[in-house]
């Protein structure tokens, strides 16, 4: 087994020498298997579910900040507390913000029982300033773990209108045999949202524009355009595809569009 940057890979023949792991996954007799990622690169392979763990009380992560607007963190675990820092090209920050974790306890017997609930993601639209630097998020806890991290700009295509909906999607099986035996596989969870934004009309060429362009390409959305330390809801914040994205005319002033979100695993 040898591991190339952050993905891993099993050799499937003996004697495996000259040949490039990553250019020799295909066909059936490829001398190489893909076999995941390493613990450093979980949090930067294409799933969300998967976290990258650090192995004491802390986790530290710097990524490149090239003329972002916004950062978001998904799929947090383990930790109570968060910080963030923006430094620019000569190392000197420029901004910096502090997270508590700890969501709101609402009954006695969670205090006393130290069922407490933390924040799992977290998306933030006003740190940042347009420049080339660093980004670095440290999370402080109880063997922190991370599992996605994305760093970009902000677009803001319209209001969402009240009734947003977030449904759950499981791809776990549950097989029962000819005997009766009944087997339960857990697999990963993910999101679909569903919402309706209104725009001015003047705006709506722009924003199908938007919509083009980003067809296939991972984002992250708000269905309330709220973060979450500001009082926004979780559930209604998703890193995926859009899946539907229909534009209709409602009148001489405004248009709506019906979108859902997928979200990925």
């Amino acid at each position: 087994a040898v591991r190339v940057n952050y993905e891993l890979f099993t050799s499937l023949v003996d004697n495996n020498k000259g040949n490039n792991p990553p250019a020799s996954t295909a066909g059936l007799t490829a001398p190489w298997r893909k076999s995941g990622t390493s613990n450093r690169g979980a949090m930067f392979d294409p799933f969300v579910y998967t976290q990258t763990v650090a192995a004491g009380d802390s986790l530290e992560i710097s990524v490149p900040w090239n003329m972002a607007a916004g950062f978001a963190v998904f799929n947090i675990s383990g930790a109570v507390a968060m910080s963030v820092a923006i430094a620019d090209a000569a190392g000197a920050v420029v901004a910096a913000k502090d997270y508590n974790l700890l969501q709101g306890v609402d009954n006695w017997y969670d205090y006393y029982t130290a069922r407490f609930s933390f924040i799992r993601d977290i998306v933030d639209m006003t740190i940042g300033g347009f420049l080339v630097g660093t980004c670095t998020v440290t999370l402080r806890g109880d063997r922190p773990a991370i599992g996605h991290i994305v760093v970009g700009e902000v677009e803001d295509p319209g209001v969402t209108m009240d009734g947003v909906t977030s449904e759950l999607v499981h791809y776990s099986t549950i097989e029962t045999d000819d005997l009766g035996v009944t087997a339960i596989v857990e697999r990963a969870a993910t999101k679909k949202i569903s919402c309706t934004l209104t725009m001015p009309k003047v705006r709506s060429d722009a924003v199908f524009e938007l919509f083009e362009k980003l067809r296939a390409r991972p984002c992250v959305w708000m269905g309330d355009n709220v973060p979450v330390d500001a009082g926004g809801q979780q559930f209604l914040t998703a890193f995926g595809l859009w899946r539907k994205a229909t534009l209709s005319d409602k009148g001489t002033s405004q248009c709506k569009y019906d979108l859902e979100i997928m979200g990925l695993i």
